[in-house]
């Protein structure tokens, strides 16, 4: 698993990521991975990808939206080769591998 170099980022951030124990891997690919986490904090599951580069912004705009149809991003810590978000966990089948299932939908399911 890749580690940050936790010199470049500041002591709050450093803390808030200690809250997050990492107990499975998700998908791994060349710019960055995806983890599940435990929220001890919280108690609960949680999400944490780690992207190289620079699109945090992105998730930072997807923070500031109030939909039950998006995870709730409850961290993103910047770093200097890339970033990590923390979101909420959400149980069950990704969009991709519903899609992939070439099952027939109902117009119920879709929405």
């Amino acid at each position: 698993m890749e580690h940050l170099n936790i010199d470049m980022i500041n002591t709050q951030d450093e803390c808030t990521l200690n809250n997050y124990e990492e107990f499975y891997v998700i998908a791994k690919k060349e710019k960055g991975y995806v983890s599940l986490v435990i929220d001890r904090e919280n108690n609960r599951l949680a999400v944490k990808k780690y992207s190289k580069g620079n699109q945090a912004d992105i998730y930072q705009r997807l923070r500031d939206i109030n939909s039950s149809f998006i995870p709730q991003i409850y961290h993103i810590v910047e770093e200097e080769e890339g970033f990590i978000v923390i979101e909420e966990y959400v149980e069950g089948q990704t969009l991709q591998a519903i899609i992939d299932s070439s099952q027939k939908l109902d117009k119920e399911t879709v929405f």
